[in-house]
């Protein structure tokens, strides 16, 4: 297993207070989270929060933890990473007998100020509103 930061249009972010989720909704196999990234990790932007949409497709597994119970917090790399060569999504492959879990779904981790989400997903889509 390998922990990578993705870097999305704002950089890497980095840090419990860089991240706030605001609400999420679970519609089927897609799952929306809406909130906003700190100011204080992104000052390059006017100072001032922004507001984020990010959404995940295709999913079939996620959690939720407890940010200061998620027992590999110390591997983390920012709030948002990319799990390479992923145990987790090995362990249900071994298990999918109906095929669901294609080749192209990835093992990510987003690390809201209150909670640490792993999802397993063919893809995510940020909208950040810069305005």
């Amino acid at each position: 297993m390998k922990i990578e930061p993705i870097n999305t249009e704002v950089g890497i972010i980095k840090g419990r207070d860089g991240i706030f989720l605001d609400k999420m909704e679970h519609n089927g196999f897609e799952i929306i989270f809406y909130g906003e990234l700190a100011e204080n990790v992104f000052n390059s932007f006017g100072g001032k929060d922004l507001k984020y949409k990010l959404i995940f497709k295709d999913i079939v597994f996620y959690k939720c933890y407890e940010l200061d119970i998620y027992p590999i917090e110390n591997l983390l790399e920012s709030s948002f990473d990319l799990v390479k060569n992923s145990e987790l999504l090995k362990k249900l492959k071994s298990r999918d007998d109906q095929n669901k879990i294609q080749e192209n779904h990835k093992h990510y981790i987003l690390g809201t100020y209150d909670n640490i989400f792993e999802i397993i997903a063919t893809e995510y889509n940020l909208k950040i509103d810069k305005m």
